[in-house]
Protein backbone atom coordinates (compact mmCIF):
# COMPACT_ATOMS: atom_id res chain seq x y z
CA UNK A 1 0.00 0.00 0.00
CA UNK A 2 2.81 2.42 0.86
CA UNK A 3 4.48 1.65 -2.46
CA UNK A 4 1.35 2.67 -4.41
CA UNK A 5 1.03 5.88 -2.41
CA UNK A 6 4.66 6.74 -3.20
CA UNK A 7 4.13 6.04 -6.91
CA UNK A 8 0.97 8.19 -7.06
CA UNK A 9 2.71 10.98 -5.16
CA UNK A 10 5.71 10.85 -7.49
CA UNK A 11 3.50 10.96 -10.60
CA UNK A 12 1.53 13.91 -9.19
CA UNK A 13 4.75 15.78 -8.36
CA UNK A 14 6.11 15.14 -11.86
CA UNK A 15 2.83 16.31 -13.42
CA UNK A 16 2.87 19.48 -11.33
CA UNK A 17 6.49 20.17 -12.21
CA UNK A 18 5.76 19.66 -15.93
CA UNK A 19 2.79 22.04 -15.75
CA UNK A 20 4.82 24.68 -13.90
CA UNK A 21 7.74 24.39 -16.32
CA UNK A 22 5.61 24.70 -19.47
CA UNK A 23 3.45 27.50 -18.01
CA UNK A 24 6.51 29.70 -17.30
CA UNK A 25 8.11 29.12 -20.68
CA UNK A 26 5.66 31.39 -22.57
CA UNK A 27 7.70 33.93 -24.47
CA UNK A 28 6.77 37.62 -24.09
CA UNK A 29 5.39 39.48 -27.10
CA UNK A 30 6.85 42.89 -27.91
CA UNK A 31 5.30 45.75 -29.83
CA UNK A 32 7.65 48.08 -31.69
CA UNK A 33 6.98 51.55 -33.09
CA UNK A 34 8.93 54.11 -35.06
CA UNK A 35 10.51 56.90 -33.00
CA UNK A 36 9.44 60.39 -34.05
CA UNK A 37 10.25 63.87 -32.77
CA UNK A 38 7.52 66.08 -31.42
CA UNK A 39 6.09 67.92 -28.46
CA UNK A 40 5.48 66.13 -25.19
CA UNK A 41 1.91 66.51 -23.94
CA UNK A 42 1.37 66.51 -20.19
CA UNK A 43 -1.93 64.90 -19.25
CA UNK A 44 -3.55 62.90 -16.48
CA UNK A 45 -6.40 60.47 -17.06
CA UNK A 46 -8.51 59.34 -14.12
CA UNK A 47 -11.37 56.91 -13.85
CA UNK A 48 -13.33 56.24 -10.71
CA UNK A 49 -13.95 58.26 -7.57
CA UNK A 50 -11.47 60.05 -5.33
CA UNK A 51 -11.89 59.33 -1.64
CA UNK A 52 -10.14 61.16 1.21
CA UNK A 53 -7.70 59.22 3.38
CA UNK A 54 -8.66 61.12 6.54
CA UNK A 55 -11.90 62.95 7.32
CA UNK A 56 -12.13 65.61 10.03
CA UNK A 57 -15.24 66.94 11.73
CA UNK A 58 -15.21 70.74 11.82
CA UNK A 59 -17.65 72.73 13.94
CA UNK A 60 -18.21 76.32 14.96
CA UNK A 61 -19.69 78.10 17.97
CA UNK A 62 -21.15 81.56 17.92
CA UNK A 63 -21.81 83.40 21.19
CA UNK A 64 -24.52 86.04 21.25
CA UNK A 65 -23.05 88.01 24.14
Amino acid sequence: MLRWFAIVFLLAALGGAYYWWTRNSIKPQYVTAEVVRGDIARSVNVTGAINPRVTVQVGSYVSAR
